[in-house]
């Protein structure tokens, strides 16, 4: 049985080939908040009880995809929309703070993508 991600959550941006990925391809490619070899406790994949995992799996998909800085630059702008999103579906005074915890998380991956691009520049 080939069953495709299902996962969508409303309102959330992903692309096609997110959206009709196989599971197992899924599975194999995302893994929520930061990288596999950290400790999940120390890159949480929720915010004051929301979670923003999705917006990390959707993430992990389009940087997995991305071949150059506009790709990598979208990715990492549909993270932050996302959790924009996914923080606007629980009203509560923690979202201020919520908020400023995606910025940090945007700036990270920010940082990581462009770095990341260097990299595969020199390579290529």
């Amino acid at each position: 049985m080939n069953k495709n991600s299902g996962n969508q959550h409303k309102g959330l941006y992903a692309p096609s080939s997110y959206k009709k990925a196989p599971i197992d391809d899924l599975h194999k490619h995302t893994n929520g908040c930061g990288p596999n070899y950290l400790p999940y406790w120390i890159i949480p994949d929720n915010f004051l009880g929301v979670s923003i995992q999705k917006s990390c799996d959707i993430h992990d998909w389009m940087f997995k995809e991305a071949s150059n800085s506009v790709d990598y630059k979208r990715a990492d702008k549909t993270f932050l929309e996302n959790m924009h999103r996914e923080i606007s579906y629980k009203k509560s005074i923690f979202n201020p703070i919520r908020k400023l915890l995606s910025f940090v998380y945007y700036g990270a991956v920010r940082l990581y993508s462009t770095i990341h691009n260097m990299r595969k520049k020199r390579i290529e």
